[in-house]
């Protein structure tokens, strides 16, 4: 098996419950470690920085082909009769979506000497809920759209260290 490689993009795949998300031209997951800073009387450097908050985020961008179409599935539901059902699809939703990063890597050879990959998990964001969407439309390019996330579940990496 060959070593691992760098994360790009023709080995990357995303995926939704279980469903490949396509034309996705790029993702971006950030988390923040919030630190306060303790100073204490006749002191002037910092003493201390204690982490009091976490927050995660993702954005992820499209080319825009169809409205209804791209972007996460299931992170909003558009399809409906009235404005009321519409925010109540938002407000009721306490799941939110896991998006998946998978990577392919060798996974063996065979008996002609051609690689066999596969796709492995590289991170789940879990619980994922939009906040923001947004559509981008330029002179000589291909229109996108954005959807921005936050998550309540830091990225964890299972069986490691204890």
């Amino acid at each position: 098996m060959a070593e691992s490689l760098s994360l790009t993009a023709p080995i990357a795949l995303i995926k939704v419950n279980g469903n490949v998300v396509g034309r996705m031209k790029n993702i971006t997951v950030t988390e923040t470690f919030r630190r306060v800073t303790v100073y204490g009387l006749g002191e002037a450097t910092p003493q201390e920085l204690p982490m009091t908050q976490w927050s995660g985020t993702c954005t992820a961008g499209f080319y825009e082909i169809s409205y209804d179409e791209s972007g996460i599935p299931g992170a909003t539901n558009r399809r409906t009769d009235s404005i009321r059902q519409f925010i109540d699809n938002i407000v009721l939703d306490n799941k939110g979506v896991d998006i998946v990063l998978l990577k392919r890597i060798e996974d063996s050879v065979d008996a002609n000497g051609l690689r066999v990959g596969k796709w492995i998990e590289h991170l789940t964001v879990k619980g994922a809920f939009m906040e923001r969407e947004s559509i981008d439309l330029s002179e000589g390019q291909v229109a996108g759209r954005n959807q921005d996330f936050t998550y309540k579940t830091p990225i964890l990496i299972s069986g490691v260290g204890g």
